[in-house]
This record gives structure tokens, C-alpha cells and sequence, in this order.
């Protein structure tokens, strides 16, 4: 009898010792995580860019590691009585209004999502110089809403 419980006992304890616990991963070219203890912030980069947000305890998450995805769409012509052009352009972009602005805010971002420049509008209009930038891709955000893809060619 003893026999049969030490067995059972080293049985029980070899089977757990091998467990698995799976979580939530993702491979990407870059990323990472971040909490103070209430919040969770967790990017990566090598993926569509998608959206997923909630008003109960503030979550708010983007990327396919999560379980809910919303796909996000970014316009790059006219939204909302805006024009930007000439889009791919060699070095200025023109912001135009359709009405004159009042404390409006235009960000121009790379596309590792660094802020490049920032603007407060109050006319109709905004000449942007990207002459000093590379070719390649870049964001106009207005007003922490209407995004805008930007080419810059040679």
C-alpha cells in the first residue's frame, strides 16, 4: 500500500512539474509593455493598424494581440471640408480650410509615430516644408481626429 502512494505521489509531482500556461503573444518587429499597477500599455510595430476601445476601466489597445479588433481606415484626400495636397509631393504640402479655423492643431508624424512638427491654425489655410525630411511615408492629424497619409517623393 505504501508502495502504490509513494507511486501515485512522484506521479503527481512529475505531471505538474511540466505544466503549460499559455498567454497572449505576438510576433512583431518591435513592441513592448508598460504598467504603473492600474494601467496596461502594450504596442508593437509589423502590424495593420487596427483599434480596439472601451469605456469600462478605460481600456484602450491597438494591435492583433488582442481579442477584438476594429479596423481603423485613414483617409488621404478630403475630410470634413479639408484638402491636402499635392499628395505624394516633393517638399511642401498645402493645408486648406473650408472656413477659417479657430485654435485648430495640425501635427505632422513619421511613420514610427514621432511628432515632427506642430501647428496652431487660425485661417484657412497651412504651407507645410517638408524639404528637410526624407522620402518616405508621414501622418497629418488634426485635431487629435482626422488623419491624413502623406507621401514625400525625391
Amino acid at each position: 500500500m505504501k508502495k502504490i502512494f509513494f507511486s501515485s505521489l512522484i506521479l503527481l509531482g512529475a505531471g505538474n512539474s511540466f505544466a503549460q500556461t499559455l498567454s497572449p503573444e505576438v510576433i512583431s518587429s518591435a513592441g513592448t509593455s508598460m504598467t504603473d499597477g492600474t494601467t496596461t500599455l502594450e504596442w508593437t510595430m509589423g502590424e495593420s493598424v487596427t483599434a480596439t476601445l472601451d469605456n469600462t476601466q478605460n481600456m484602450l489597445s491597438q494591435g492583433f494581440h488582442q481579442t477584438y479588433i476594429l479596423v481603423t481606415s485613414i483617409s488621404n484626400t478630403v475630410v470634413s471640408g479639408l484638402s491636402v495636397f499635392p499628395n505624394p509631393t516633393i517638399n511642401v504640402v498645402n493645408v486648406q480650410f473650408s472656413s477659417d479655423q479657430k485654435n485648430t492643431v495640425v501635427e505632422l508624424y513619421s511613420v514610427e509615430g514621432k511628432l515632427l512638427e506642430k501647428h496652431a491654425v487660425n485661417s484657412r489655410s497651412l504651407e507645410l516644408d517638408l524639404s528637410a525630411y526624407p522620402a518616405g511615408s508621414y501622418f497629418l492629424r488634426v485635431n487629435n481626429s482626422d488623419t491624413h497619409k502623406l507621401l514625400k517623393s525625391h
